[in-house]
């Protein structure tokens, strides 16, 4: 961050608490809804890191540092912009104002000036003395005994003026030599600074785009697995033994490339200092429900730690991961979910569909009753060869109806799952979650609109492109944010164990 050499920037804005605050900067500073920013403003239009404003060559600066729903000023988009005068700032085309006032360097000049002014002023006043000043030769006869001291007086007003006058000229003079002094240094140290910092921003985005390549491929890769293994649990008339081998040698293959990107992406999240460990964490689970974490939005990391508050507000999840527990719900899901070449994460698909519930009813719809843990319709249960009871049509609890049978129903909903996953989501994890809550039929409407390959079809693609109902997106991201805290529940304030631990 660099020094503003004697200046100061003011900002006002509306803070976290609804209060109007403001507040003076003498160094560079970010705006934004990251925990990290000097000035945190929590609005949705608001991004993480939004604005960053310094100080160089003599003048305060403001830029946007590629927010999502970008910075305005009278309506124009405002890339960076000297602050040279009062500057009002729209964060968004609806989002909130932040207004910026730079005082500059001569402002204080004023300051220190007027102070030596009072001071001499001040000393002479209670000394009694008066300043020195030249002898004049002034014939007596041209004053009358009562007129002199009225003269004296006079001039010695007018000496004490001019001696406070060039004390001020050379306060000023050395002040204005400071500043320059300090300007030029800060400039050599900016300037140092930059060149590092170009080196490090290239070098990171190419780290960056070389860790989107690896992902993509492996990816794809994921994606011919999956559909050969599918192959063979849909078809058995000897498959096994033609591609057998060859499903092996891709298996093998793909966690390596796993484990290689794994390393390579540790080493790059070691250049990005400003990310915290819950950062890490949900970028790590984004990245085993098949998301690049090389491009994540930074809102996606606000967004899930908004949802892990909303956890810890109830007492849900604590309760639910109880019943998990103590049924050993885990290991059989952990089990279906890897059979089919699933991240053992869907298991918090359940979570949110039922709270780990197997007698789990849902309301009435025009596909019916959803029911059991994972929440089937009977189309869908009936698809994947689950016996629909006679009290389909009754909000009750069936024994004669499969869904409700735990191992019955998460066998067909790991192979459920599965189809989404290797065909209209490929191979995106949270496309998943989406698809399952919202209807395959809702949302292959909007998949078939975009690119059939996981570089162009994924999540953060979804977002950008189409609107999803609020119900879905609250969907996705409470089953995101609990898979975050089921990776380390104690981080988070939580007093369990990661269940799937031993499990992956």
């Amino acid at each position: 961050m660099s020094t503003a050499a004697g200046s100061e920037i003011k900002v006002r804005y509306i803070a976290v608490t609804g209060e109007e605050k403001t507040l003076c900067f003498e160094y560079g500073f970010y705006i934004g809804r990251g925990e990290a920013c000097q000035v945190l403003i929590d609005h949705h239009m608001v991004s993480r890191q939004h604005l960053y404003c310094d100080y160089r060559a003599g003048c305060w600066w403001v830029r946007d540092l590629n927010s999502r729903y970008g910075t305005y000023v009278n309506g124009q988009a405002l890339q960076q912009a000297p602050v040279d005068g009062p500057l009002r700032l729209r964060l968004g085309q609806h989002g909130p104002i932040v207004f910026l006032m730079a005082r500059h360097a001569e402002l204080q000049a004023e300051a220190i000036t007027a102070s030596v002014s009072d001071r001499a002023t001040t000393d002479m006043a209670g000394t009694g003395q008066q300043p020195e000043s030249p002898k004049l030769s002034i014939p007596s006869d041209n004053f009358t005994a009562s007129a002199r001291p009225a003269a004296r007086q006079s001039r010695t007003e007018r000496l004490g003026v001019a001696g406070v006058r060039r004390a001020m000229e050379v306060a000023a003079r050395k002040q204005t030599l400071r500043y320059r002094s300090v300007f030029l240094l800060l400039l050599l140290l900016l300037s140092a600074a930059t060149v590092v910092a170009v080196h490090h921003y290239y070098n990171t985005r190419k780290l960056s785009e070389l860790a989107l390549d690896m992902f993509y491929g492996m990816k794809t890769l994921e994606l011919q697995v999956v559909n050969l293994q599918s192959a063979l649990f849909d078809n058995f008339s000897g498959l096994n033994e033609l591609y057998g081998s060859q499903i092996a040698e891709q298996q093998q293959r793909l966690e390596t490339l796993q484990q290689q990107y794994a390393e390579f992406m540790a080493q790059l999240d070691n250049t990005k200092l400003l990310r915290t460990d819950p950062d890490r964490l949900i970028l790590h689970v984004a990245r085993l429900l098949g998301e690049s974490d090389a491009n994540a939005p930074t809102e996606f990391v606000t967004e899930v730690k908004r949802y892990i508050k909303k956890w810890r507000s109830t007492k849900r999840l604590s309760r639910a991961m109880v019943r998990l527990h103590e049924n050993n719900y885990a290991t059989v899901i952990a089990q279906a979910l890897k059979q089919h070449q699933l991240p053992p994460q869907f298991l918090y698909l359940a979570l949110q569909e039922s709270n780990f519930r197997t007698d789990a009813i849902g309301p009435q719809t025009r596909y019916g009753h959803a029911k059991g843990m994972w929440h089937f319709i009977p189309q869908t249960a009936m698809r994947y060869g689950l016996t629909i009871g006679p009290q389909v049509d009754e909000p009750v609890v069936d024994a004669g109806d499969e869904r409700h049978d735990f191992t019955k129903s998460t066998f067909a909903a790991a192979r459920y799952l599965r189809d989404i996953y290797r065909t209209d989501a490929q191979a995106s994890g949270l496309l998943v979650l989406a698809s399952y809550n919202w209807g395959e039929g809702n949302i292959l409407r909007l998949l078939e609109q975009m690119p059939a390959n996981p570089r162009e079809r994924n999540f953060w693609q979804l977002l950008q492109r189409h609107n999803i109902p609020k119900q879905t997106y609250d969907y996705v991201f409470y089953i995101v944010a609990a898979a975050v805290i089921g990776e380390n529940p104690r981080m988070f304030g939580f007093d369990f164990d990661n269940p799937l631990a031993g499990l992956k």
